[in-house]
C-alpha cells in the first residue's frame, strides 16, 4: 500500500499510473476481442446485436461504477487518515448493499426487456440474438461490476500493480472463453456473455483474497465483519453524488441510442466499432484521472490542500504524454483496426461508418481528456456539485445536438453529438476549476465570513437580556 502524497509527485504518478493504464488497456483489449470475435466468427448481425443494447447495459452498470468509484474516494480519505477499522466495516457494508441493489435491478431488467428493447429501437431482425446476449449479461451483472469495485478499492489504498495482474487474468479468461464457446461449442453471442461473466467471477475472488491480505497488513484482520449503517451513511456523501453523476453521464448515450438504431443495423455496428477503437485512447487518460482522484483524496485526508493543484497538473501532463501515441497509432492504423471487427461478408457502409468516426471525430477526445481529469480531481476534493454540473452540461449538449442533427446529417449527426458533449463538459470543468470553489481552505474561509456576518447582524445574549434606553422608556 502506498501514500501518494510522499516523495516526488511525477515519479509517484508514473509508477502508480502505469500499472493502472496497462490494466485498463488489457480490459479494453478483451472488449475489442469480444467485438472482433463477434464480427469475424459470428457475423455483422452479432456485432449489431451486442451494440444495440450496449448503452442500456452500460447505463445500468454505471449505477455501480459511480457508487463504488465514489466510495473508493472515501476509502482513500480514510486511508490517508489511517482510520483502518472504518475501512473494513465500510467495505463489508458496501458489498452487501450493492449485492441487494444488483439483484433487484437484474430482475427488473429481465421482466421488462420487451419495453426496453422497443424503447431502444432494437431492429426486429436482431431481437433473438440480442436477447440471448442480454439475458446472460444481466444475470451476471453483479460479478461484472464487482471487478471494477475490486480495482478502485486497491487503487484507493495505493495498490496499482495488482489490478494489472487481475486484468491479465480477466483478459486471458475472457478471450479463451470466447474462443471456446463460439468456435468449439458454437453457442453464438450468448457464449461471449458467458465467458465475460465467468472470467469476472474468477477475478472477483482474487480481489477478495487480496483485500483480506491488506487487512492483515493494517492489523485489523481479526476484527469482526459487521454491517454498519453509520459507515454506509458516512460514505454516501461520496458515493451517492458520484452515482448520480455517472447516471447523468451515461443517460445521454442511452437516450440517443434509439436515434442511432433507427438508422439501421449497419449504423449500429459501425458506431460500435468506432467507439471500441476510441476506447483504447480513452483508457489511458481515464486511468490518469483515477490517479488524480486518489491523490487529491489522500491530500484531503491529510489536510495537505496546497498539494492539490500540483496533482492536477501532474495528471494532465501524464494524460497527454501517455495517450497521444495511442491516438496517433489509432489514426495511422485505422483501416486494419476497423477490419479486425468485420468478416468478408460485411457491408461496405459499416466499414465506412466506423472509419468516419476515427478520422473526423476522434480528435475531440482531447476535450474529453480535460473533462475526465477534472472529474477525477473534483471527486477527490469532494466537489460533487462541480462534478454533477459539468457532467449534466455535457449530457444535455449530446442529447440536443443528436436530436437536432441526426435527421439532417445521418450518422454524422450522431457523432457530432458525442464531440459536442466532450467540448461542453471540458469548458464547464475548466471554468469551475479556475473559480477555485473546490478548495477546502477557501470553502472554510467563506463559511467563516458568512458566520461572522450573521453574528454581526444578530443581537448577542447580553443585548437581548439588557434592553437599551429607548426600549426601557
Amino acid at each position: 500500500m502506498k501514500d501518494l502524497t510522499k516523495g516526488n509527485i511525477y515519479k509517484n504518478f508514473f509508477l502508480f499510473g502505469i500499472p493502472m493504464i496497462l490494466a485498463g488497456l488489457l480490459s479494453t483489449s478483451y472488449g475489442l476481442v469480444d467485438s472482433a470475435i463477434a464480427g469475424k466468427f459470428i457475423g455483422e448481425h452479432a456485432l449489431a446485436a451486442t451494440g444495440s443494447v450496449s448503452a442500456l447495459i452500460t447505463f445500468t452498470n454505471s449505477i455501480f461504477w459511480g457508487f463504488t468509484t465514489g466510495f473508493s474516494i472515501y476509502v482513500a480519505k480514510l486511508f490517508g487518515a489511517k482510520d483502518y477499522k472504518k475501512i473494513k466495516s465500510s467495505v463489508y457494508s458496501m458489498l452487501i448493499f450493492t449485492a441487494i441493489v444488483a439483484g433487484a435491478l437484474s430482475a427488473g431488467m429481465i421482466v421488462f426487456y420487451k419495453p426496453l428493447f422497443r424503447l431502444l429501437n432494437v431492429h426486429e431482425s436482431l431481437w433473438d440474438e440480442t436477447f440471448k446476449y442480454y439475458l446472460v449479461i444481466v444475470i451476471g451483472q453483479y460479478f461484472l461490476v464487482s471487478t471494477n469495485t475490486g480495482a478502485v478499492l486497491m487503487n484507493a489504498m495505493g495498490i496499482s500493480s495488482f489490478t494489472f495482474y487481475m486484468s491479465l487474468i480477466s483478459a486471458v479468461g475472457n478471450v479463451g472463453g470466447n474462443l471456446l464457446f463460439v468456435l468449439v461449442f458454437h453457442t453464438g453471442v450468448e457464449g461471449l456473455a458467458i465467458a465475460s461473466v465467468l472470467s469476472s467471477l474468477a477475478v472477483d475472488l482474487c480481489y477478495f483474497i487480496k483485500f483480506r491480505s491488506c487487512l492483515k497488513e493494517m492489523g485489523i484482520a481479526k476484527e469482526s465483519w459487521c454491517f454498519s449503517i453509520t459507515a454506509m451513511k458516512d460514505s454516501f456523501a461520496y458515493s451517492v453524488p458520484n452515482t448520480i453523476q455517472q447516471l447523468v453521464m451515461y443517460l445521454a448515450p442511452f437516450t440517443v441510442t434509439p436515434y442511432l438504431n433507427q438508422l439501421g443495423p449497419s449504423a449500429t455496428a459501425g458506431a460500435s466499432i468506432g467507439t471500441k477503437v476510441q476506447s483504447v485512447f480513452t483508457t489511458v487518460y481515464g486511468n490518469s484521472s483515477r490517479v488524480v482522484g486518489n491523490y487529491v483524496a489522500q491530500c484531503v485526508g491529510k489536510k495537505q490542500y496546497k498539494k492539490m493543484k500540483k496533482g492536477a497538473f501532474a495528471g494532465l501532463l501524464q494524460g497527454i504524454v501517455l495517450s497521444t501515441p495511442f491516438y496517433l497509432a489509432t489514426l495511422l492504423f485505422r483501416n486494419p483496426l476497423c477490419s479486425l471487427f468485420l468478416n468478408a461478408d460485411a457491408t461496405a457502409i459499416t466499414r465506412e461508418y466506423a472509419l468516419l468516426f476515427v478520422e473526423k471525430y476522434l480528435i475531440f477526445c482531447y476535450f474529453h481528456l480535460l473533462a475526465n481529469l477534472a472529474h477525477g480531481f473534483f471527486r477527490g476534493a469532494k466537489a460533487m456539485g462541480h462534478l454533477f454540473f459539468s457532467t449534466l452540461a455535457g449530457s444535455v449538449a449530446r442529447y440536443l445536438f443528436t436530436v437536432a442533427l441526426v435527421s439532417l446529417y445521418d450518422i454524422d449527426g450522431f457523432y457530432i453529438g458525442i464531440a459536442a458533449a466532450w467540448l461542453v463538459d471540458a469548458i464547464v470543468c475548466l471554468t469551475l476549476y479556475f473559480l477555485g470553489y473546490w478548495n477546502p481552505e477557501k470553502i472554510e474561509r467563506l463559511k467563516a465570513k458568512r458566520q461572522a456576518k450573521k453574528r454581526a447582524v444578530l443581537p448577542t445574549e447580553e443585548e437581548v437580556a439588557t434592553p437599551n434606553d429607548e426600549q426601557s422608556a
